[in-house]
Parts: structure tokens; sequence; C-alpha cells
């Protein structure tokens, strides 16, 4: 895994060399320079500089990707990385690269010139470009084997592969019953799922290996609290499957309570008479009833053993109708 971010270049760019460059931190082998010689990468970059007539402040950019101290991963491996990165995400610029070795963690250090090499504009580091460098440094760790973490993402422009994982996680919904059943279902799909209770989060790593936390799919279904309640209340066999599985998240505004908010409604219309125990026409048993009231009232859901009975009930005689040829509409 190798997490990227910008550090604010305040300083003067020969003290971030100096910094960069440092005997305790790194190794002259670690140390490599692209368009520019390591002995000289300063008076170089200024040289670029001052052939730029533009109203820019800003002379270097300082940029870190730091790898996961679990990745088996060497010094030389992270340099390489480190090399590719500069020249793909850097073509027309200067970057000094070093590769630190005093932390737990393996990490490299960019001194990017914020002038392009002909002197003809200063580098653009928009948005859209930190996320494409992220996702280049992703693209990397695949390819050295290494894991990798999730790239900072748009509800309205999400990543191919994490569409993907969108419509596995919606079939799992339709095919589990427990939170046991969806982590299954994920896993013969090569998707592996952390999952705690104690914890706030859930997160999905796919078999390319990209991770991504519950909460950055933008999609209700998908959060740990939500799919708790839904797993408590039967999934694929409960009362809301319809309901929670054909749920819309909103697009814009608050997509993080509007699921939790409508199966509390769902439950509150539903109706309120006594049934009839001894006609014999109920499917599931009375102390079945009574363990799904208590998970309900462990989500805050009040509901009477009438209102729930009536629903499953329904629920069966559709079943029935749908076995000898009915159908739901007459």
């Amino acid at each position: 895994m190798a997490i990227v971010k910008f550090r604010h270049a305040s300083i003067p760019v020969n003290i971030g060399i100096r910094y960069i460059t440092n005997p305790n931190k790194t190794d002259v082998k670690l140390i490599s320079g692209k368009d520019c010689m390591t002995e000289s990468a300063q008076s170089e970059m200024e040289l670029v500089q001052k052939l730029y007539t533009g109203s820019g402040t800003r002379s270097y950019y300082h940029m870190i990707q730091s790898f996961s101290p679990d990745d088996d991963l060497t010094p030389e491996q992270a340099h390489e990385i480190g090399m590719k990165m500069a020249e793909h995400c850097f073509p027309n610029n200067q970057v000094l690269v070093a590769t630190h070795l005093d932390k737990n963690y393996l990490h490299n250090h960019f001194i990017i010139n914020a002038v392009n090499l002909d002197g003809s504009k200063m580098l653009n580091m928009t948005y859209q470009k930190g996320i494409d460098i992220k996702e280049y440094s992703n693209e990397l760790c695949l390819q050295y084997g290494l894991t990798t973490t999730e790239v900072k993402s748009k509800r309205s422009n999400m990543p191919e592969w994490k569409k993907r994982l969108k419509y596995t996680l919606e079939d799992a919904l339709y095919s589990s019953t427990t939170m046991d059943d969806y982590i299954n279902y994920l896993w013969r799909k090569g998707i592996s799922v952390k999952y705690n209770e104690a914890n706030k989060y859930m997160t999905y790593t796919d078999k390319e290996g990209h991770k991504c936390r519950d909460n950055k799919l933008f999609d209700e279904r998908f959060l740990k609290e939500n799919l708790e309640m839904y797993f408590d209340l039967g999934g694929n066999y409960s009362l809301i499957v319809e309901d929670y599985c054909n749920y819309q998240t909103p697009k814009t505004g608050n997509c993080t309570t509007g699921l939790a908010e409508s199966i509390l409604e769902m439950i509150a219309a539903l109706p309120t008479h006594t049934p009839n125990f001894d006609d014999g026409n109920y499917y599931f048993e009375d102390d079945e009833l009574d363990k799904i009231i208590q998970k309900m009232c462990a989500h805050g859901i009040r509901i009477t053993k009438a209102q729930l009975y009536h629903a499953r009930n329904d629920i069966y005689n559709a079943e029935q109708n749908q076995d000898q040829g009915f159908g739901l509409f007459m």
C-alpha cells in the first residue's frame, strides 16, 4: 500500500533538497534525478526557473509516497517505483527522487520543479492531477504485488473498479440471509471483507487489490450499520428486502441516513390488526417472531408481534399464490 501526499513547500528549494538527501535518512544509491543530475539538481532547477517569465511564485512541489510496513518491498524496488512515478506523472518537469530508510516503512520523497523544462509554463497541479497521481501509484503497487490504498473519488465520478464492486455487492444482498452469508458470497467472488462489529466501518478489497471503505461507495445500502440492520431482520428473507435492495441513495446532500429512516417509516406503516392464530395460515414460529422483535428493538425500531406476523403472513400467501400459478396480479 502506498499513500501519496503533498507537503506544503514553503521553505527554499535548497533546504528541501538538503532534507530529502540527508545521509542519515537515505543512501546515495537511493537518490536519483529525472532530467537533472543529483549533484546539481538545485542549480539546474533554478536555471529553468529563470527562463520562466510568468507571474507564478511557487518554485517547486514536495511529494511523499509512503509504503506499508507490511509490504514485501526492498529499498531498491521502492526507489524504482519512485522513478517510474517521476517519469509518468511529471514528464515535462525536473524531479529529484530520494528513498528514505529512517522509518519502519519505506517512503519516497520528490522535489518537483514547478516550471516546465522549456521554461514555458508552470506545472498545473489540479485536484484531478492529484487523483491521477494516486491512481498511478496504485497501478504500480499492483504490478509489484503490493496492497493499494483507496483514492478519493466523487459520487458522480467513480472509477470502473468501484462500479464493478458495487454490482457484486448488489448481487450479494439478494443472495444472503446473514452477514456471514454476505461475506462468504463475496469471498467466492474474489472480494475480501474486513468486518468487525466493534468498528464503525467495513472495508472491501477486490481481487485486483483495490481497497475501499464502505462509506466511499456513496451507497447507503453498503454502510455497515445498515447492513447489520438488514441482516438482523432476515436479509433476503426479511420484510424489507425489496425496499432495501431497490433504495436509491441521493446524488447530492446527505447520503448516510435516508435508508435507515426509510426502514423506520416502512415498519411504522405495517398493519396492526391481531392475527387469528387458529387458522393455521402462518409461516414463522412464535419464538422466531420474538427474536426478530428483539433485534429490531436493538436498532430502535418498535413493532408489535401482530404487525410482524401480518407482514410475514403476506409474504407467505404471495409465495403460495405464485406456487399455484395465480401470481401477484389478478
